[in-house]
């Protein structure tokens, strides 16, 4: 990517100081154009027909200079640097450049992954235990004292559960379940 990146760097630098070069150059053109029609007001009050074929002449070559600079600023502007196929196979390059950056870092990230599901199973035991324990604290120490007795006699009853919302569990449960990331890069 260093090596694709400095390509594009240089390529850019040398059109900005090509059209810096033909901008400079343009504006020295303008203020020909402004100074040789002073000089033809000047030889025209002073009827001086050699000044004033003089500043005629600038005129002119001021006015196409200016307009053949605009023309090469504006093709440069509009011109593509490269071919079709050469802009097609630098898309390529980043492409498989980026790809070969995102293959590392998904090799890593599938190794962090693997340790968030230890992590993740390491928690849903202790949710387990919780509920093991809570099942015990509720039916068999507190005998369910505040269950529900049908007219029939049957007890009605909500266990009580573990909750925990910021958990491993959770985290890997409800963001990563549903993604294939593991698997994709386990395949």
């Amino acid at each position: 990517m260093k090596k694709l990146k400095q390509n594009l760097s240089i390529k850019r630098t040398v059109i900005y100081w090509k059209l810096r070069s033909l901008k400079i150059i343009k504006k020295k053109a303008e203020r020909a154009l402004k100074i040789a029609n002073d000089e033809l007001i000047k030889a025209e009050e002073i009827a001086d027909l050699v000044a004033y074929d003089k500043a005629k002449g600038d005129i002119w070559t001021s006015q196409h200079a200016i307009e053949l600079y605009q023309k090469q600023l504006d093709k440069l502007e509009s011109t593509p640097l490269v071919t079709k196929d050469d802009y097609n196979q630098l898309v390529s390059d980043i492409e498989k450049a980026a790809d070969k950056l995102q293959d590392e870092l998904n090799i890593k990230g599938a190794k962090l992954m693997a340790e968030l599901k230890s992590l993740a199973d390491e928690s849903n035991a202790v949710y387990h235990k919780a509920d093991e324990l809570l099942r015990i604290a509720q039916y068999d120490v507190y005998k369910d004292a505040d269950c529900l007795v049908a007219s029939n006699g049957t007890r009605i009853t909500r266990a009580v559960e573990y909750k925990r919302n910021n958990s491993v569990r959770n985290v890997y449960n409800f963001k990563y379940l549903g993604n294939t990331f593991l698997d994709d890069m386990n395949a």
